[in-house]
């Protein structure tokens, strides 16, 4: 019973977003919402071998509203892109481009529609997240 007692208040004092546990089924493997940082939701991309990530402004902590949201994603592979960009946490590439996410539902847990480009040209690769 006290194992359980404080097992329960150690949950308590997670953050939120260590408490989502939000992952959603795509046709390239799981995306994960990995962690929070200057107001971003960040999201991990299965992309084989290469270290995908998704920063959303404006999505961190926000559980209970969700629309469309848009925003930048980054590998660490050699890409496309003309110019390089860094990301809030450092990582430094020439692969990079513009998403948008757009939320089934309001509310998690809910699936979504994400379109990504490459470099400053306009999203025109779509995905399907599904809750998993």
């Amino acid at each position: 019973m006290l194992r359980h007692l404080i097992l329960t208040a150690f949950i308590a004092l997670l953050p939120l977003s260590l408490q989502a546990d939000e992952v959603w089924t795509t046709e390239l493997g799981d995306v994960v919402y990995q962690r929070e940082t200057d107001g971003m939701a960040v999201l991990s991309v299965p992309l084989n071998d290469v270290f995908g990530l998704i920063y959303l402004p404006g999505l961190a902590g926000n559980y209970n509203d969700r629309s469309t949201h848009t925003g930048f994603w980054i590998s660490d592979e050699i890409g496309p892109c003309r110019a390089q960009m860094q990301s809030p946490e450092g990582l430094l590439s020439s692969s990079w481009g513009r998403v948008k996410v757009i939320f089934d539902g309001p509310a998690f847990p809910t699936g979504w529609t994400m379109q990504l480009g490459s470099c400053f040209a306009d999203p025109d690769v779509t995905l399907r997240g599904d809750v998993k």
